[in-house]
């Protein structure tokens, strides 16, 4: 009798998808001569008797397939998120360290140098005004 198919000749089978491998195994199953026998012959009740518990047991493997392919994908997804997250931490920390290099540290001169200078203009600008109103423009 010939092995199951997906089986090499060392008995081990090849990794075929399930439901392939559900659907192959039914097929062979189904294909088996039944040499005339009636479907009420004890033979042929075991043989659909072993294809309906082959066709659950594949179904069972399929669902548990399914169930770790989903688990693989959802942390396949979670893996992304985390590399995306880290790449996003890391450039901003490259841009933190970027605009601290780009801002003047402490400049030279008072905090208050600016409003300081204005006075002191200011304060210039009065003199010349006053000095316009005595002595006239280019005196």
């Amino acid at each position: 009798m010939d092995g199951l198919p997906g089986a090499g000749r060392d008995g081990h089978h090849h990794r075929l998808r399930p439901a392939r491998r559900r659907a192959e195994a039914a097929g062979h199953l189904d294909r088996q001569p039944h040499h005339g026998l009636t479907a009420d012959n004890p033979a042929v009740r075991e043989l659909l008797a072993r294809r309906e518990r082959l066709t659950g047991a594949l179904s069972s493997l399929d669902a548990d397939v399914a169930r770790r392919v989903a688990g693989l994908e959802a942390t396949a997804v979670a893996g992304e998120s985390f590399l995306r997250e880290r790449e996003i931490h890391q450039m901003t920390s490259r841009v933190d360290r970027t605009l601290a290099n780009l801002a003047p540290g402490e400049l030279a001169g008072a905090p208050d140098s600016g409003v300081e200078l204005a006075d002191e203009v200011e304060a210039v600008l009065a003199v010349y005004r006053e000095l316009d109103e005595r002595y006239g423009a280019g005196g």
